[in-house]
């Protein structure tokens, strides 16, 4: 999702109450392992932690939607992302169905 909000300058990609869970759960998890001084605790949340971050950041530095007002229903990000992922041509899919 970090991708996405970069290449569209748009946090609309970014689920919020995902986003403030995952920092949450990392976080906590972090102060816990450094507390009981357990690395194999401390890192992959300490990196879960430091992601949910990342997103915090994109969301309060890109807009939700974009610039006059228009609300964007998502489809013309997750459209990108797979074509960016899958090679994926609209004109080919229709002789496919």
């Amino acid at each position: 999702k970090i991708a996405i909000v970069l290449e569209t300058k748009s946090s609309s990609s970014i689920h919020i109450p995902t986003m403030i869970t995952t920092l949450t759960n990392g976080s906590l998890w972090f102060a816990y392992g450094l507390a009981v001084s357990d690395v194999f605790i401390v890192f992959p949340n300490g990196l879960g932690a430091l992601l949910g971050l990342i997103q915090l950041l994109l969301c309060m530095t890109f807009p939700r939607y974009p610039r006059g007002g228009e609300s964007d229903d998502g489809d013309g990000i997750f459209k990108k992302e797979l074509e960016r992922t899958l090679s994926f041509h609209p004109d080919e899919a229709t002789t496919l169905i």
